[in-house]
């Protein structure tokens, strides 16, 4: 690769704390945190989000203040562009970022699905321009340097050919996939012209191959200068370029050193999960139609694109289907077919709960016997509500309450989270959760209710080992208990539960029958 991004001699100090105390609201972090993050090294953040990961990001980035102490860029003096406000050379991907860019354009998750009913028509490639990468008012007259304009068509080239996104720039941001939308913000990312780049949960919600080709970009871009953060859950999910690690607990640094001289990490205890048992003696077994769900030579095409072709599926009550395939693969639109979300669903032969999609069943008639998870769900769900009410809503299949819910429910949803080990949480804003805790929440929304068929995508997403195994042995216990039929998708076989007895694979649209 012949570009070249904003660099510092190898070993120079590019951030430092020194005993720095951070505060944010009324707690205290990172008390007399010592910690120098040197060029050329390439650091990795473990620990749960919820006992101080994210908040240390923030720190780094300059979003929290710091209470006594100092935070040295030392950077700041070599790069005029970034001598007064030497922070801004640390940009961060989270997974807040698809939520913040969600509510500024007041999308709604059902409309990648309507090509063409809405008016918005913003393009990946607008998403990537200079003025909006930068934030510049399009009618404000700039006397801009025309070399940071020549720089930043050079970054441009270079970031979409390494992630490979060409094919997405015309494409609108609702349209694309999780896996595709992750390339697309990374992008934005290296746009910014960072000195170090901050990334949370990387690899997660994309397949094996893309986790390689990223892992060599990675490297490519570690090799030529650019200075890496990796924020995980835990030391297996940090890639082999990792060369230092820190470890976070209850918002304080307990490890700080090279990744080579760390052990093998202990088993972390985490809160058990169960299943209530008011819910389970609420339960009834119902006769369910055989196949619970047909789709014949299905089609979907957006915008002359064709997505899906000639996909047969039978699903019989009961059993428990894994859903895999690679980015791209179609997968996303064939569950927006199962729920309804699609419009394109009622041009094609399907049927679910024995009965046929089309004029006289609304997309309500489906919803109410449906559960389901999914990343793109938690992209759009309102933050705004409490965790209790986020999982009331699952009672009436909507994002918001528009009904009151009855003392009968909300005990059976606080019942919910207390055996999620989020009792304590209850009424506390569901967008100040940590993500894991999140996506806790929503899949005790989707139980809530008894349900003919789960979908959960990618529902370990940023979980780390710990708990990813405890949820995952949960769902095998939810669905033996509910008796329901399960759709699980993830890219990691083994994240699959023990109860997954069918696979479908689908390759650029089609059913394969490669694994």
């Amino acid at each position: 690769m012949a570009l070249k991004w904003r660099t510092t001699e190898s070993g120079r100090p590019l951030v430092s704390l020194q005993k720095a105390t951070f505060r944010q609201g009324d707690c205290v972090l990172f008390p007399n945190t010592e910690w120098i993050l040197r060029a050329g090294e390439c650091w990795g953040l473990i620990g749960d989000s919820g006992e101080g990961r994210g908040a240390l990001v923030h720190a780094l980035c300059g979003e929290i203040p710091v209470e006594k102490g100092e935070v040295e860029y030392g950077y700041g003096s070599l790069d005029p562009s970034l001598e007064n406000a030497p922070e801004e050379g640390v940009v961060h991907v989270l997974f807040a970022d698809y939520q913040i860019e969600a509510s500024q354009r007041n999308s709604w998750a059902q409309s990648r699905w309507n090509s063409g009913l809405d008016t918005d028509e913003h393009r990946v490639a607008d998403f990537l321009s200079f003025n909006e990468v930068h934030e510049i008012n399009p009618f404000e007259v700039r006397d801009e340097d025309p070399r940071v304009e020549k720089r930043f068509r050079a970054l441009r080239r270079e970031a979409i050919r390494l992630l490979d996104i060409k094919p997405l720039l015309d494409r609108t941001l609702d349209q694309l996939s999780n896996g595709e939308r992750r390339k697309v913000f990374l992008v934005r990312a290296l746009l910014r012209d960072p000195v170090l780049l901050v990334l949370e949960h990387p690899f997660e919600g994309l397949d094996r191959e893309y986790v390689a080709h990223l892992q060599m970009v990675f490297e490519r871009l570690h090799a030529h200068g650019l200075n890496l953060v990796f924020s995980v859950p835990s030391l297996e999910d940090l890639p082999d370029l990792v060369t230092h690690v820190v470890e976070i607990k209850r918002h304080r640094i307990t490890t700080i050193g090279k990744k080579k001289k760390r052990g093998k990490a202990k088993p972390e205890r985490a809160v058990q999960l169960c299943l209530p048992r008011e819910w389970r003696r609420r339960i009834k077994k119902r006769k369910l139609p055989n196949p619970l769900v047909s789709m014949q030579n299905v089609h979907v095409s957006v915008e002359s694109k064709e997505i899906l072709r000639g996909v047969d599926w039978v699903i019989e009550p009961g059993s428990c289907w894994a859903l895999s395939g690679p980015n791209g693969a179609g997968k996303s639109t064939l569950l927006s077919l199962l729920q309804g979300d699609n419009p394109q669903a009622y041009a094609n032969d399907i049927s679910l709960f024995g009965k046929t999609l089309g004029p006289g069943q609304s997309v309500w008639d489906v919803k109410r016997r449906i559960g389901s998870v999914s990343p793109e769900q938690h992209v759009y769900f309102p933050g705004d509500l409490t965790a209790l009410e986020v999982v009331c809503t699952g009672f009436f299949d909507s994002i918001r309450l528009f009904d009151g819910c009855g003392p009968v429910r909300r005990g059976i949803a606080m019942d919910w989270l207390s055996c999620l080990g989020l009792g304590e949480q209850a009424d506390g804003l569901f967008s100040a959760l940590p993500a894991e805790q999140q996506r806790l929440v929503l899949i005790a929304r989707a139980v809530v209710k008894q349900v003919d068929l789960l979908i959960l995508d990618e529902p370990c997403m940023g979980l780390n080992q710990t708990h990813r195994r405890q949820l995952i042995d949960l769902i095998d216990r939810i669905v033996k208990a509910m008796g329901c039929t399960l759709i699980y998708v993830s890219h990691r076989r083994d994240e699959w539960p023990a109860c997954i007895d069918h696979r479908l694979v689908l390759r650029e649209g089609q059913v394969s029958g490669k694994p």
